[in-house]
């Protein structure tokens, strides 16, 4: 799978899940309790097509993160400066 095939399996999702609420007369109850078998399979194949799209593109966005943090360069450390030798006036400047 790729970047492209990820947001295609996004955008499915959204619009599967998406279709029974926009278009509830294209799906007549079936059930005893007034539900419909399509849109609530509709549903919840488009969570699942969301899912896996939104978790792929998840773990590419990851992936390039992680390499451009062990790519770059190490952060400077500030030099150590003791209490003590703060005190002291070791810091080359005195007040």
């Amino acid at each position: 799978m790729n970047v492209k095939n990820a947001l295609g399996f996004l955008f499915v999702g959204v619009a599967m899940k998406a279709l029974p609420g926009l278009s509830p007369d294209w799906f007549p109850p079936t059930g005893a309790d007034g539900t419909s078998a399509s849109a609530i399979w509709l549903i919840w194949m488009g969570r699942i097509e969301i899912l896996v799209g939104g978790w792929y593109l998840f773990k590419h966005q990851a992936r390039q993160t992680l390499r451009r943090l062990a790519a770059s360069p190490p952060a400077r450390r500030a030099p150590d400066v003791s209490l003590a030798r703060a005190q002291a006036g070791g810091l080359g400047g005195g007040l």
